[in-house]
């Protein structure tokens, strides 16, 4: 008897194989692909693999696009959001739900728990008990009431995915330590910037010493501008530098010619250059290049 060679599909995905042979033959991966999801990154998830290849859209795929979709995350992000949350297809769409109704019940609203989602979906691998275990632990570190916790949340969702909370304490007490903050400037300033709470805490160290015994600023100096301890110092390291090779190191809000703290750390190098220091970006480049 013949063979019809259209009949001889490869063998479902392993760990290392690609899904891209099966899209052709498998409605369920075209309709992922058009929704924006990276199958690439699917891949790395065997199980999750292989359960696409034999899925079926309209049963095993569609009610989750629809829950996201009733839950309120925007149409253009879903496909992103399964695909860094792509173990979604094994969890019960009662679970998902019961967990929106958590938050709803600590008074976050559908459009908080779909800013949740699409910044962090991993927080809707957690169960009930985990996520209200992390909200309480942040409440009671950063002594918070309902609205700030909920800002704390919105600002920042994966504080509650975060797992080390040593790390979040560590940081807390460094704020104190280092900074003399009482309370309330504490509570503020991570309130600003709350990714502050799960950077290294040796980085954090690092920074707040460059900053003070570098640049001279005063602790008050980088609680004005908290995201300092949050970025990158590379580009701060750099411009420093610029500015010393210069003898443009006025960093006194009080005095002419001040440079502020956030466009050492932020900001485009052209913006920097021309607008502060007056200079061509091309100079700047060619000093780089000697370091």
């Amino acid at each position: 008897m013949g063979v019809n060679l259209k009949d001889l599909k490869p063998a479902l995905p392993s760990q290392s194989a690609s899904l891209a042979p099966y899209v052709n033959d498998s409605e369920t991966l075209q309709q992922l692909v058009k929704l924006g999801i990276d199958l690439s990154k699917l891949e790395k998830e065997p199980s999750v693999a292989t359960h696409l290849a034999l899925a079926d859209f309209e049963t095993d795929c569609k009610p989750y696009i629809l829950f996201f979709h009733s839950v309120g995350v925007k149409p253009g992000l879903i496909g992103d959001v399964i695909t860094r949350y792509p173990k979604v297809f094994f969890e019960p769409i009662e679970n998902l739900e019961v967990r929106v109704n958590y938050f709803t019940s600590k008074k976050f609203s559908l459009a908080d728990v779909a800013h949740i989602i699409e910044r962090k979906p991993s927080v809707m691998a957690m169960t009930t008990k985990e996520i209200d275990a992390k909200l309480g632990y942040l409440q009671k570190l950063y002594k918070l009431n309902g609205n700030e916790l909920r800002l704390l949340v919105n600002r920042c969702p994966s504080l509650i995915a975060f797992k080390n909370q040593h790390v979040i304490a560590l940081n807390y007490q460094l704020s104190k330590d280092l900074l003399e903050l009482n309370e309330s400037q504490r509570k503020k300033m991570f309130l600003e910037v709350p990714e502050i709470a799960f950077r290294d805490p040796d980085s954090v160290q690092e920074k707040f010493d460059y900053l003070t015994n570098v640049l001279g600023l005063p602790a008050e100096r980088i609680v004005e501008y908290p995201l300092c301890l949050s970025l990158s110092h590379q580009s701060l390291k750099m411009r420093h530098k610029f500015l010393a090779h210069l003898g443009r190191t006025q960093y006194d809000p009080r005095l002419p010619n001040y440079i502020p703290l956030g466009i050492l750390m932020g900001g485009s190098d052209k913006e920097f250059c021309e607008k502060y220091v007056k200079v061509s970006l091309e100079v700047y480049e060619e000093f780089i290049k000697t370091l």
